[in-house]
C-alpha cells in the first residue's frame, strides 16, 4: 500500500507541476505496474504537451514579426504616398497657372495676322495636352488615395491576424489543461 502511495503521490506532484506550467521534470515510473503505466502516459503527455507549446509559440513569433514587417512596410509605404500627393498637387496647381498663361497668350496673339492664327492652333492644342496631362495626374493622385487606403486596409488585417493568433494560443492552453485531465481520470480509474 506505501509503494502504491508513492506512486500516487508521484503522479499527483507532477500534475500539479503541469497546472502551473512546469514541464522540465517527468513522472518517475514507480508502484503497481497500473500506476507506472499511469506515469508513462503523463510523461508522454508532458512531452506532447511541451512540444505543442513551443510549436505554438515559435509560430505565434513567425506570425508577430510579419505582422511587423508588413506594419512597417505599410507606414512607410503611407509615407511615400502622402510625398506624392503633395507632390502631384503643387504639379496640378504650376499646370494651372501654365494654362492660364498659354490662354492669355492665345488671346494676345489672336490680334495678330495669318502667322498669329497657326500659333493660336498651336496653343490651342497645347492648352488640350497640357489639360489632357493635368486629368491624368489627378487620375494617379486619385490612385494614389485609393492605395493608401488599401494599405490601412492591410494594417487592419495585421492587427486580426494578431488577434487570431493570441486565439489560438488559448486554444493550445486550454487542449493540454483537457489532455491533464484525461491523464487525471485515468490514473484515478487505475486506482
Amino acid at each position: 500500500k506505501t509503494w502504491t502511495n508513492r506512486g500516487l503521490k508521484n503522479v499527483l506532484v507532477r500534475l500539479s507541476a503541469l497546472t502551473d506550467h512546469d514541464f522540465r521534470a517527468k513522472a518517475d515510473e514507480m508502484g503497481p505496474f497500473e500506476l507506472k503505466e499511469v506515469a508513462r502516459k503523463l510523461n508522454q503527455v508532458i512531452d506532447s504537451t511541451h512540444d505543442s507549446i513551443q510549436t505554438v509559440t515559435r509560430n505565434c513569433e513567425t506570425l508577430y514579426q510579419t505582422a511587423e514587417i508588413s506594419h512597417d512596410a505599410a507606414e512607410q509605404t503611407n509615407e511615400g504616398l502622402t510625398t506624392q500627393n503633395e507632390a502631384l498637387a503643387s504639379m496640378v496647381t504650376t499646370i494651372t497657372q501654365l494654362e492660364a498663361s498659354i490662354r492669355e497668350i492665345a488671346t494676345i496673339t489672336n490680334a495678330s495676322s495669318e502667322d498669329s492664327l497657326l500659333a493660336t492652333r498651336h496653343t490651342e492644342k497645347g492648352v488640350q495636352v497640357v489639360e489632357q496631362n493635368r486629368k491624368r495626374l489627378e487620375s494617379l493622385e486619385s490612385s494614389l488615395d485609393m492605395n493608401e487606403q488599401s494599405m490601412l486596409e492591410l494594417d487592419q488585417r495585421v492587427k486580426q491576424i494578431r488577434e487570431m493568433v493570441d486565439m489560438i494560443s488559448g486554444i493550445a492552453e486550454s487542449t493540454n489543461l483537457l489532455a491533464l485531465n484525461a491523464a487525471i481520470e485515468a490514473a484515478r480509474a487505475g486506482e
